[in-house]
């Protein structure tokens, strides 16, 4: 009993260390929207068997990473203008949720938690959108978050041609929170929403192109 247990605990490992880098993969932009999974190809690359690779491509489908289509394999869900749009809307509204369920009014006992930008603005955007639902010590809103960060962080990663200033808007973001002004907050994140939702052809369009770290896996 105890050697067939020690050897579940190893699979379910094993399965979260291929879910876990398959999730890199697609959040890095490596497999591309439409794209069909290779499992052959992919079991390799992470050295583990179909059956393995196959028991975490399905929590991905569950995430909402991925697809399956019946009788034909895994797939990258598509991008488009709408789901575009209604994924900025609704890290919009998660965000406005965990700004009205937190208080931010620090006390010496309850200090606010700091934010510092660092060298990586979308991290940074991520890390910090996830620093205010937490705030509201509401496990779903803090996991809602965290899933739209992985689904974004994609179209986040997209560079060149976007009119978009994300350092400057990480500044503003920074400077509400430190003043502990929901109001600004609130204003801020309607604000970089909208810049978005400008522009959502460009968005979608840059998506489908490869990018520099997906040329390089397919390479590898």
């Amino acid at each position: 009993v105890h050697a067939r247990g020690s050897k579940m605990a190893d699979l379910n490992s094993l399965i979260e260390q291929v879910f876990a880098g398959i999730k890199r993969e697609i959040c890095s932009g490596t497999l591309l929207p439409g794209q069909r999974v290779n499992v052959t190809a992919m079991s390799e690359r992470h050295r583990c068997s179909k059956t393995t690779l196959r028991a975490a491509l399905y929590r991905l489908v569950g995430e909402g990473l991925l697809e399956v289509h019946r009788n034909e394999g895994f797939y990258r869900p598509l991008v488009t203008d709408e789901t575009v749009r209604d994924k900025y809307v609704w890290n919009k509204s998660i965000f406005m949720m965990g700004l009205n369920a937190s208080n931010l009014k620090p006390t010496a006992t309850h200090p606010q938690p700091a934010f510092e930008p660092s060298a990586d603005p979308v991290g940074d955007i991520e890390r910090f959108f996830t620093l205010v639902v937490e705030q509201t010590d509401n496990s779903v809103i803090v996991r809602e978050m965290q899933r739209l960060n992985d689904h974004l962080h994609p179209l986040r990663m997209l560079k060149g041609g976007l009119p978009l200033d994300l350092e400057g808007e990480l500044t503003e973001f920074a400077k509400a929170w430190a003043a502990g002004d929901v109001g600004a907050l609130k204003q801020l994140i309607q604000d970089y929403t909208q810049r978005r939702l400008d522009i959502v052809p460009q968005i979608v369009s840059m998506a489908y192109r490869p990018s520099s770290s997906s040329k390089t896996a397919s390479r590898s």
